[in-house]
């Protein structure tokens, strides 16, 4: 099981910035979610909603903005709001293995676009991830070697067949979910398992047996001392 840092450490540090990235390096973790959105001028930019009043100063839609204009805002304790390539050139030297979840169908193009630049074994590290499973699907078709999870908010009566539907190599699934079960259903099919967000130490009593493969959190440094 790997500790994942959801949106970098959202409750310790501010969400998708590079202060939060630092911190769960710092701490010593390797592997990270974060989430993508398209700003104006089609620049991959990380942001978990897709307008800018809960995280930032600013107000109105991503899509709306231009890169510079977003670089102009304040993202939490002074951060500013990265690009996905910022991010990733940050995290390279660490080997870290980043979730990046698709908000928005129209930044499929430019990602396409970023990861046919790099080779395969770089891009071995990165999963991609979406709610929308047919986004998930594109991005297979495209590049069949990138490793993709199908995200839900449910326990489907057979989640290997969502997967698959999904050309997908693995489920991303909310904890409240989770049991022995669906983890065993999904080892049979060689699916991975991604579980978020174990954010109390009841939440990982619960799930600590199971046989999970990326376990996401919002407090990382809670959730070492319960391991």
């Amino acid at each position: 099981m790997k500790i994942m840092g959801h949106r970098g450490a959202r409750n310790e540090a501010p969400e998708n910035t590079m202060a939060g990235f630092q911190h769960i390096v710092d701490m010593g973790l390797t592997a990270v979610e974060l989430d993508i959105h398209a700003s104006k001028d089609c620049q991959i930019v990380v942001i978990h909603d897709e307008t800018l009043e809960r995280t930032t100063q600013g107000k109105g839609r991503v899509s709306d903005k231009t890169l510079q204009e977003l670089k102009q805002l304040d993202a939490g304790e002074g951060e500013k709001i990265p690009t996905l390539k910022e991010v990733l050139d940050f995290l390279k030297p660490y080997q870290f293995e980043v979730q990046i979840e698709i908000k928005d169908p129209k930044v499929v193009a430019p990602l396409i676009d970023l990861f046919k630049e790099w080779d395969e074994k770089e891009r071995e590290r990165l999963i991609i991830i979406s709610f929308d499973h047919r986004t998930i699907y594109k991005v297979k078709n495209q590049i069949p070697t990138l490793k993709t999870a199908a995200i839900l908010y449910g326990y489907p009566l057979d989640p290997c067949s969502v997967v698959k539907a999904a050309r997908a190599d693995g489920l991303s699934v909310n904890i409240e979910f989770v049991d022995k079960d669906l983890a065993d259903k999904l080892k049979e099919e060689g699916l991975t398992l991604t579980v978020w967000n174990a954010n109390t130490k009841e939440h990982w009593e619960q799930i600590k047996d199971i046989p999970i493969d990326y376990l996401a959190t919002d407090n990382p440094s809670d959730l070492l001392q319960w391991i």
